[in-house]
């Protein structure tokens, strides 16, 4: 595609784990996207991180460290382009990575520069939670300065709703009711951890909604203008590929196991396969999707989806790991850098989104 015309500089605070891949991303299609610099933070440096961090500069990303984590970075070789308060300063759009963005929200807030600051892994308290293809469309620019990037599973029960209800395409139905098990992975598989015994998680932590993420899931499609109740039970299972959803979406029509697998093939972002374990799904993201991460939101494999008295679409999905996340988070880089219509660049990550595996 024509090259973009450059529009800010982003700034990743935490660039480990999804903030690593956040900041190899921005990197690698900085020009496609419109970006002029994309530095980042790490507040700590291990020797173990210098092969990482060095991947990372060799993209074009700039480290911003000072104190003890500067000393480390020089003597691993690693140059140090500015400070964490001086790339905060610059940075049109900031980005959270970690788990300590909800006690940053003042110092955030009070940047003059930056249009907007992101929290991968904030709580509500930060300000609301986005996934594009649902509810980006609903921020205010100047207004929702704040926002956060909604977990994969809260993004698939959203999407997975409003696609069964048929807001993907020309139909009017609405959705009753959304049902999930939310079936999560216990841990990355880049993390150096003792798998433990499945968990279930304890609910509920909202009395209506249940778990967490279908509080999220509500607050989505509330956002895209559809009062759907969401409830959900979620466990941890000792795996590290994927999350997996079951569900139950309650429709207001009657449709067929077909109507339903077409409103599913036509959602942006979700994708159908005959494959029934997530492994093989996972590995084909590892294959193709970018640094082994596909963009999808949902994958829903034909052969376990049915519908229940006429109304109520029973199934599963796969929940790519970080996908979702990751192609939110650029969305919101864009519309903070240039509003709505920058984010035709994301055509540029089109090649990593599927619609069948």
């Amino acid at each position: 595609m024509a090259e973009a015309v450059v529009t800010g500089s982003v700034h990743v605070v935490g660039a480990h784990g999804l903030g690593e891949t956040l900041v190899s991303l921005l990197a690698d299609f900085s020009r496609d996207l419109g970006i002029s610099e994309v530095t980042f933070q790490r507040r700590a440096v291990l020797e173990t991180d210098k092969a990482r961090l060095k991947a990372l500069l060799d993209k074009g990303a700039l480290v911003a460290a000072e104190g003890a984590a500067k000393s480390e970075l020089e003597r691993l070789g690693l140059e140090v382009s500015t400070t964490p308060r001086a790339a905060l300063e610059k940075a049109q759009v900031v980005v959270d990575a970690t788990a300590l963005a909800g006690t940053l929200r003042e110092s955030y807030a009070a940047l003059k520069n930056a249009r907007g600051v992101i929290a991968l892994q904030a709580d509500a308290s930060f300000g609301p939670a986005v996934a594009h293809g649902v509810n980006l469309a609903a921020l205010r620019r100047g207004v929702d300065r704040l926002v956060r990037v909604a977990s994969a599973p809260a993004q698939g029960m959203a999407l997975l709703t409003a696609a069964l209800a048929g807001s993907a395409g020309s139909r009017t139905a609405s959705a009753v009711e959304g049902r999930f098990v939310s079936l999560m992975r216990s841990s990355d598989v880049g993390a150096a951890v003792d798998l433990p015994a499945t968990l279930v998680l304890r609910t509920p932590v909202h009395a209506e909604c249940g778990a967490e993420d279908a509080v999220t899931a509500e607050a989505l499609l509330h956002g895209a203008g559809a009062r759907v109740p969401i409830t959900a039970q979620a466990a941890e299972l000792n795996q590290q590929l994927m999350h997996v959803l079951t569900f139950g979406v309650t429709l207001r029509e009657d449709v067929s196991t077909a109507d339903a697998l077409a409103r599913l093939a036509e959602a942006e972002r979700v994708a159908l396969t005959e494959k029934l374990s997530p492994n093989p799904v996972f590995a084909f993201g590892r294959d193709h999707g970018y640094a082994g991460r596909m963009f999808n939101v949902a994958v829903v494999p034909r052969g376990a989806l049915w519908v229940r008295n006429g109304r109520e679409v029973m199934g599963a999905a796969w929940l790519p790991p970080e996908g979702s996340e990751l192609y939110t988070a650029a969305a919101l880089v864009l519309w903070f850098l240039e509003g709505e219509a920058a984010l035709r660049r994301l055509d540029a990550l089109k090649p990593y989104v599927f619609k069948d595996v």
